[in-house]
C-alpha cells in the first residue's frame, strides 16, 4: 500500500512553523538515537506528530509505519522537507510532495498577517455530518429574517477522504464565550453577515452540536445569499477553526479517525461546497423558532418557498 500524507504530521508541523520554530540553515540527518528520543516510552502518539507520512501496509505503532521525519528537538528543519519533497516526487506520492511544498512557502514567507496566509495556512475547515434540513419562511422578508442552523454536530463521524473526523461535545464551549468569531460567506472574510461580538452572531453548543443564530445585514450579498437559501441552492455549513486538542484512532488498513476535542473557532458560515455532508441551515424569524421549538423534521421543495412539515 503506497505511502500517505500523515495528517497529524503536517498539523504538527504547521504549528511548529507558525510559532517560528524552524531551523532554515542546518543540513538534515535523522538517525535511530533521534527517533527514540521522540520516541520516548513508546510514546507513538508524538513519534506520528514527527512524521510527515505513513505506510499504511505496516504494522501502527511501529517505526516502519511512520515515514518521513521532518523535524527533531523540537524544530522542523527545511533541509528535511526538501528532502521528504524529493523523494515523495520520486515515489510519485503525491499528497505528501505537495505538503511539504506548502510547508516549504509557509516557512519562506515573511511572518506577517495577511488574507492568504490566514484563511488558507492556519484555518482549517470542517463540516459536522447530520441529515440535512432547511426551512423557509415565505412571508419573512429580508427584514428582521435570522438564518438558523448547525455548523457543526457532535459525535457523528465524517469522511474527508484521507481521514475521518468527528466531534466531541464540548469543543467549542471555552472558544464561544472568550473569542471574537464571525459568520461568513463561503468563509471569505469580504463578506460578513454576523458577528459575536456586535450581537448579530449567537453561538451557542446544545445537545446536537454548535448552533448559530444570524441577524444579516441589510447588503445585496446578504440578500442574494437568503435567495439562494429560499431556493435550497445551499443547505449546509461548515466553520473555520484551528485545532487546539485533538485525538486520532488509527488501525491497519484503515483510514485514520480524528476526535476533535477543543478547537478555536474563527468563523461559521453557509457554504456552497462543504467539506463533507451533513449540516443544516434555515431561515425563519425568532419568533416562529420559539414557538417552534426549534423541531425540524422534513422538507417540501412542492412550492416556491420551501414549507416545513412538523410532527
Amino acid at each position: 500500500m503506497p505511502v500517505k500524507l500523515n495528517p497529524k504530521g503536517n498539523t504538527n508541523a504547521r504549528a511548529l512553523i507558525g510559532a517560528g520554530k524552524v531551523n532554515k540553515d542546518s543540513p538534515w540527518s535523522f538517525s535511530a538515537d533521534d527517533g527514540n528520543k521522540i520516541l520516548g516510552e513508546d510514546n507513538w502518539e508524538k513519534y506520528s506528530q514527527w512524521h510527515l507520512g505513513t505506510d499504511r501496509g505496516a504494522e501502527p505503532k511501529t517505526k516502519g509505519f511512520y515515514r518521513y521525519p521532518f523535524g527533531k528537538n523540537g524544530r522542523v528543519y527545511r533541509s528535511a522537507l526538501i528532502a521528504i519533497r524529493q523523494r515523495a516526487g520520486q515515489q510519485k506520492q503525491d499528497d505528501v510532495f505537495e505538503a511539504a511544498g506548502r510547508l516549504i512557502k509557509l516557512i519562506d514567507r515573511e511572518k506577517k498577517f495577511d488574507i492568504e496566509y490566514y484563511f488558507q495556512d492556519k484555518l482549517e475547515h470542517s463540516v459536522s455530518p447530520y441529515p440535512m434540513t432547511i426551512e423557509v419562511r415565505a412571508d419573512s422578508g429580508d427584514e428582521g429574517a435570522e438564518l438558523v442552523g448547525h455548523a457543526a454536530v457532535f459525535d457523528q463521524i465524517g469522511d474527508g477522504g484521507w481521514f475521518k473526523e468527528k466531534i466531541d461535545p464540548g469543543a467549542f464551549k471555552e472558544s464561544i464565550q472568550k473569542d471574537d468569531i464571525r459568520a461568513l460567506i463561503n468563509h471569505n472574510p469580504n463578506f460578513v453577515i454576523g458577528r459575536n461580538m456586535s450581537g448579530t452572531l449567537t453561538l451557542e453548543e446544545d445537545k446536537k452540536g454548535l448552533s448559530i443564530k444570524v441577524s444579516p445585514p441589510n447588503t445585496q450579498f446578504a440578500k442574494d445569499l437568503i435567495v439562494s437559501i429560499d431556493r435550497g441552492d445551499i443547505t449546509q455549513m461548515s466553520f473555520g477553526f484551528i485545532t487546539i486538542e485533538d485525538k486520532w484512532e488509527e488501525k491497519k488498513g484503515e483510514i485514520p479517525i480524528r476526535t476533535l476535542i477543543k478547537a478555536q473557532l474563527f468563523d461559521v458560515s453557509p457554504v456552497t461546497f462543504p467539506f463533507y455532508e451533513g449540516t443544516d441551515i434555515a431561515l425563519r424569524s425568532h419568533e416562529r423558532w420559539i414557538e417552534e421549538g426549534g423541531n425540524i423534521n422534513k422538507l417540501n421543495l412542492r412550492k416556491r418557498a420551501l414549507a416545513l412539515k412538523l410532527k
